[in-house]
This record gives C-alpha cells, structure tokens and sequence, in this order.
C-alpha cells in the first residue's frame, strides 16, 4: 500500500473485514427464518470478502509465520487431492476438496489483514457482537418454547431440544458459533470486567438453555488442562510433581482402557454413555481398516454409514442422519475418509494449531497480549473436534467451519504483529543510530579543538 493512499485502503479493509462477523451473527437468525437463503449466503459473502482483503493487503511483505501457514495450507490441500481422486465418487470428493482449497484462501488473507492492529480489534468486537446475536437467539428461543421455566436436564436435553431444531434452530453448531466467536474475540480484545460478564452470561446460555453438553464439558476441559500445563510448567517441584503424577495416571489410565475395550457389554456402555457415538466411531474404524492408505473420500459416510451401523440404540440413527453428517469425530472422519495420507496433514494442522497457540501463550511479545487466551481456544477447538465433524477438517458449509479457520488466521496474525513490531523497533533502532552519528558528524566537524585533544589524548 502506497503511503498516500494508506488510509482509505485501510478503511476499505476494515469495513469489508467487518463482512465476516456480521454473517456469522445473522446466520443462524436467518437460517431459523428461511434456511434455503441463509446457506447460499453464508460461503460467497465470506469468501468474497476474503477475496477484497487479498487485494487490498498484497503489496505488504510476508512474514515468517505467513510464510508457514502458506506452507502448512498448501501440504493440506496437496495431500488431500490424492485421496479424493482415489475416492470411490471422485467427482463428489473433487467438490469438496475445492471447498478445502478456498478455505485455505480465506485463512491466509484473514491472517494478513488482521496483521494490523486496529483492523483487528474492530474484527474482535464484531466476533463479541456476533457471539450476542446467536446467544440473543438461542435465549429466545428457549422462552419461545418452553417459557418462563426453569430448565431441567431431561426437559431441555429430550424435549426442547427437538422442538427447537424442527422450528429452525440447530442449537448445537449454533452454541459452538456462540462460544467460539467470543473466544476468539477474546483471543484479539483485552479480558475486560465487561467482557468477562459478557462471555460467563453468554456460556449460561449455552450450557442451560439449549440441552447440549459440549459448551460447558469442553470448557471444563479446557480449563482443567490450561491449569496441568501451568502446574507442568511451574517453578515449585511439589506442583510440577503432582502434575507429572496425574499426567502418568492418565496415559496409564488410556492404555488399560485400550486394552480391556472389548466384549458386547463395553461396546454397549460405550454406546450408551457417548449416545450411539461409539457406534459411528467403529463403523468408520472398520472402513479405515479397509482402505487404510487413502479411505473412501469426502462425504463417503452418506453411502453406507446407516446399513453398518451396528448398534441398537435409536439416537445412533438419528445422529448418522443429521445434517452436520460424518463420523462425529474429525479425526475418525479423516481416517475412515482420507487414511493415513489424509491424516496425517489433519493431525499435522492441529499440530500447528497448538504450537501457534503455545507461542503466542508463552513466548514474550509486545505487540500480541491475548496469547493465553489463543492457547485455551486452541484446545477448545480440538476438544470439539473428538465430538463433532465441522470445523478444520469440515466441510466448508456453516460457520463452525469458517469460524476455525478465522481462528488460525488469528493466530498467525499474532505471530505476524510480533514480527512487524520488531522489524519497526529494529529500523527505528538504526534510524536513531544513523542520525546520531551524523550529529557527532556535524560536531567534530564544527569543533576542530576536539579533534585535536583527542589525537593529543591518544
């Protein structure tokens, strides 16, 4: 960007980045009004917005961490195309890798534009307002149906739960776009006591009023490892002891329950307490054992994820129809899919994800004070992943899948800052420099007896 021009073309930039929160607020509003307007809206109008950012941020420099994140993108999208010409429907997979290929797009113009610190607080205050919006709704919604009444587990889980998406509203991916747009404002904003009201309010919301677990578990989750990473990390023995024991408890823990999963009786408990999960995680075990190195392609689960379920129980049938579709795992999903080949550009994203989260976390930096916030997120997200499909490896449909990779270009934006920071710092280290030997210069030029006590002092 030229210097005269700098300003407009940073306005520009700004209002068309306020494009992308504004339709991950009204979507699921819209979405419950008329569902057949909201989807073909939702891709182009982020997509084309990421597109102008493109444009308007090309002239600026890469840097390191953009340099990576166009690395990492491009071994994804490569590794990908094998596997869906591979897929037993090549054209369908093709379809779906081409999704992949513009979110990739998306993900690395986000992450150069919000290299610009105002750009992104305005982009992190319209993620907050966006979190509002859906958490406005799913709270209207709630009073639509149920009214004036205090939730109960089993009134808001089995009952209000299906009144509420035959009416519209997919209270599921709408209270993860809920939490996850004001997680990753939080990952951009500072923690505010407003902010911090705000987001409590709006996880109350999601956990109570909507009958799904994952909200309130994963956070819990989170919380509890952000906490063993601290206590790992700590400078007092008796916590880092205490730490490594639990850690060791854990891993020991896992194995025994890998070895001993076996048997009619712990396939059903399985099923039963993961609602039918556990049945769709074993059909795609199965098919990934059958075509171990490359899977069955994008979507394959439509084909015959029903006639092999083996359970009993009728929520597994319900959850292999809903829309949100695959294996309700991303990592069984890459697996049964995509293979080893697919896989290992998944895991190897996720990997990213983490290490770009624990720098922004851990390492000083100056120009990025959210880091922590990044690392918690980070987790969050792959959590959420053990349980649901759309996300990094989603297929490019809702804002659950647009909302991750928003959050990478997050992250890379605060790695990016620190390295525009510290390039500044370094050039106006060595403009002081320069004009400070000019000025001794000028002095020893315009003072000769200085000159020569000095050569009589050597």
């Amino acid at each position: 960007m030229s210097a005269p021009g700098y300003s407009r073309s940073l306005m520009l930039s700004q209002a068309i980045m306020l494009l992308a929160p504004a339709m991950l607020g009204v979507f699921w509003p819209l979405y419950a009004f008329n569902r057949d307007l909201a989807i073909p809206l939702l891709r182009p109008v982020l997509l084309t917005s990421s597109l102008l950012l493109a444009l308007l941020w090309s002239g600026k420099p890469a840097t390191r961490a953009e340099r990576q994140l166009g690395a990492m993108m491009a071994v994804l999208v490569a590794a990908m195309l094998v596997p869906s010409l591979l897929a037993t429907d090549p054209a369908r997979a093709l379809r779906e890798w081409l999704k992949l290929g513009l979110m990739a797009a998306y993900c690395i113009s986000f992450a150069r534009a919000l290299r610009h610190r105002g750009a992104a607080r305005l982009y992190g205050i319209g993620l907050a307002v966006a979190a509002c919006i859906i958490g406005a709704l799913l709270m209207a919604t709630y009073v639509a149906h149920m009214g004036m009444t205090f939730p109960t587990y089993e009134a808001v889980r089995y009952h209000y739960k299906a009144v509420a998406i035959n009416s519209g509203v997919m209270v599921n991916p709408a209270a993860f776009s809920c939490i996850f747009c004001f997680l990753c404002a939080l990952c951009i904003l500072r923690a505010s006591k407003l902010l911090r009201i705000i987001g409590t309010g709006l996880l109350i919301v999601c956990s109570v009023f909507t009958g799904t677990r994952m909200p309130p578990l994963a956070t819990a989750a989170s919380v509890f490892l952000i906490v063993l990473i601290a206590g790992l990390r700590s400078r007092r023995l008796p916590l880092r002891v205490v730490a490594w024991m639990f850690v060791f408890c854990a891993c020991a823990t896992l194995v025994i329950g890998v070895f001993s999963a076996g048997g009619e009786a712990v396939f059903r408990t399985m099923s039963k307490a993961s609602e039918g999960r556990w049945d769709v995680w074993s059909v795609a075990f199965a098919k990934f054992t059958e075509r171990p190195l490359f899977g069955y392609g994008y979507v394959s689960w439509r084909d015959d994820l029903v006639s092999r379920l083996p359970g009993e129980y009728k929520m597994t049938r319900e959850i292999a129809e809903m829309i949100a579709g695959g294996y309700h795992n991303e990592f069984m999903t890459a697996l049964a899919e995509q293979g080893i080949f697919g896989t290992a550009a998944v895991l190897a994203l996720f990997w990213f994800v983490l290490r770009c989260g624990w720098k922004l976390a851990f390492e000083k930096r100056t120009a990025w004070k959210c880091g922590g916030w990044a690392l918690f997120a980070g987790i969050f997200l792959i959590l959420r992943a053990n349980v649901e499909v759309p996300g990094l490896f989603g297929y490019a449909q809702e804002p659950a899948d647009f909302l991750a990779y928003a959050f990478l270009a997050v992250l890379v934006a605060g790695l990016s800052a620190e390295e525009d920071h510290l390039r500044q710092a370094a050039a106006a280290s060595s403009r002081a420099t320069g004009r400070l030997q000019r000025i001794r210069a000028v002095t020893s030029f315009v003072h000769p007896r200085a000159i020569s006590q000095s050569a009589l002092n050597d």
